[in-house]
């Protein structure tokens, strides 16, 4: 369960009494499944108390308990009563046992109802959906299995932390689980996810779907009125100690990285949307600093690829500079004409302008790449780090998304060897504690597990643990418990979307993000795996840029 803010969504609380006791009476779903959940029932009292001193008692656990009510007598759930799920194979009910709660994870259920068909809609009178932001997409095969099963359950409540991580359709699926509340998806799209086309320009929405701001609002109200309880962190944990955030800045040196870090940011800088005029912008902003990487010097008589392509992007960005220039002062005197065909008119001198600043970025590559040996003049000098690959060739087709992923994977692949360095400093202090390291990708975390010479073997003294997405439930859970009670295991290295959840290493109280994540809700919520109950310490997140 989530120990961030937390919200609970929930739908007919109390609908009659439980009935038939042919049926189970309730499902949990959980993100993982640990000892501690299983260990939890066996504090549970076994004789009937009063109603206030059992809630005083579970408050003062802090225990997660399911209460069944019965006509007027409450009965608190045995150790007998749960049976928890670890494979496909086990049984929904055990033999010479009472059950009344099934916990199961979210990567089993898909087979529990698709495949072995023992979890049916209706078999369940209540299910508890703990994270239930992992039922975001309609078009999951797991969220696909569980909505019937959801909605047929008299009562469903579902927790989470962060109910949508970047838009509002994420709650689609949720909401449909919790009521009727719109005719269709389609319907909940167009009313607070697609923005209406008066509000666009306002708003300055592309219809995404991140809704606008009165939409947005609306949402929000309606949701806290009905169905939606709410609860910070900061309100419900006040003797937390608080968590800090630093960057630490890193210097690229590899040559090779260098240039084809740049040879990919030209080409991103020549697309005419949203990611190339920040592209540019950028570039302009680091040029008048100081710090690209190359600067091209008119006295010289010989250049290297990379410091032509350079000169060229200096060129188109003076032109686009220039150009602006113009158009703004051609609009001086037009304001008579309204905001709105002002607005137009801006946008598509500005479309013109960067379509003729491509197609002369394009002319001067051609002369690049045929002037056998010479550009402006000067002797080309091909550098030692330059592949055999033509910048030139094969990538004018790729496309915006594709060159952004591999910018993404290059900036990884960039701070490893600075990682690498400040990590075995941190392993030789035997002062520092513990850490936990995230990454996205798996190569950067391959190399930063090589690099330092992580190792388990007897008597080694960089013992670590890893969960990324090919750790199996099992090794996950044990890999925790090493790292939360082994002195000795003192790093941790993470994938971000892989250990962001269900995790709690609050042995450590320092992380350091190798790697940033598209959705800040993600990078939150893996912060909070060291920020959460049990934390005595500062946590210090340092992300590396």
């Amino acid at each position: 369960m989530s120990q961030s803010g937390r919200f609970l969504l929930y739908v007919h609380l109390v609908r009659g009494t439980i009935g038939n006791r042919n049926f189970f009476t309730g499902l949990v779903l959980t993100v993982s499944l640990t000892k501690k959940t299983q260990s939890q029932t066996n504090l549970l009292p076994r004789k009937q108390e009063a109603k206030k001193n059992v809630m005083a008692q579970a408050m003062k656990m802090k225990m997660q308990i399911i209460i069944v009510m019965q006509k007027k007598r409450m009965t608190l759930l045995r150790k007998s009563h749960i049976n928890t799920l670890s494979c496909s194979k086990d049984k929904l009910s055990r033999p010479f046992c009472q059950t009344r709660v099934v916990i199961c994870s979210y990567g089993l259920i898909p087979t529990l109802i698709n495949k072995s068909k023992k979890i049916k809609p209706g078999t369940f009178k209540c299910i508890i959906v703990d994270e239930s932001h992992m039922l975001r997409s309609n078009t999951s095969q797991r969220t696909k299995a569980m909505l019937p099963v959801l909605k047929a359950a008299p009562r469903c409540v579902l927790l989470s932390g962060t109910p949508a991580l970047a838009r509002p359709k994420e709650l689609w699926p949720q909401l449909s689980v919790l009521g009727d509340w719109w005719v269709d998806e389609n319907s909940f799209i167009e009313k607070y996810v697609r923005p209406a086309a008066k509000d666009k320009t306002n708003n300055g929405d592309d219809g995404t779907g991140e809704g606008n701001t009165t939409s947005r609002a609306e949402l929000h109200t309606l949701l806290t009125s009905t169905v939606m309880i709410r609860r910070v962190k900061a309100d419900m944990l006040k003797s937390l100690p608080p968590k800090l955030r630093e960057l630490a800045y890193i210097t690229l040196q590899d040559e090779g990285l260098k240039y084809r870090f740049n040879k990919y940011m030209a080409l991103l800088r020549e697309g005419s949307g949203t990611l190339g005029k920040l592209a540019r912008t950028h570039h302009v902003e680091n040029a008048q600093k100081g710090s690209s990487f190359h600067s091209v010097s008119d006295g010289d008589h010989s250049i290297t690829v990379a410091q032509a392509l350079h000169k060229i992007d200096l060129e188109a960005d003076e032109q686009h500079r220039i150009g602006m220039d113009q158009i703004q002062k051609s609009l001086i005197g037009s304001t008579h004409l309204g905001e709105e065909s002002t607005e137009l008119r801006l946008q598509s001198m500005e479309a013109a302008l960067v379509q003729k600043i491509n197609d002369h970025r394009k002319k001067r590559k051609i002369e690049l790449k045929n002037g056998n040996g010479f550009f402006d003049g000067k002797k080309i000098i091909e550098s030692s780090f330059l592949d055999n690959e033509s910048p030139l060739e094969g990538k004018e087709e790729m496309t915006r998304k594709s060159v952004l992923n591999e910018l993404y994977k290059m900036t990884g692949a960039a701070k490893v060897p600075a990682i690498i360095q400040k990590l075995k400093q941190w392993l030789n202090d035997p002062t520092k504690g513990k850490l936990c390291i995230f990454a996205h990708h798996l190569s950067v975390l391959d190399d930063i597990q090589s690099g330092a010479d992580l190792s388990n073997a007897p008597g080694s003294k960089t013992k670590f643990i890893r969960i990324d997405g090919a750790t199996m439930p099992k090794v996950r859970q044990e890999s925790i418990s090493s790292f939360q009670n082994d002195p000795t295991v003192r790093v941790a290295v993470l994938g971000i979307t892989a250990a962001g959840v269900a995790v709690t290493l609050t042995a450590s109280s320092n992380i350091w993000f190798a790697e940033l994540f598209w959705t800040p809700a993600i990078m939150i919520q893996a912060e909070d795996r060291c920020h959460r109950i049990g934390q005595q310490s500062n946590v210090r997140c340092v992300y590396f840029q």
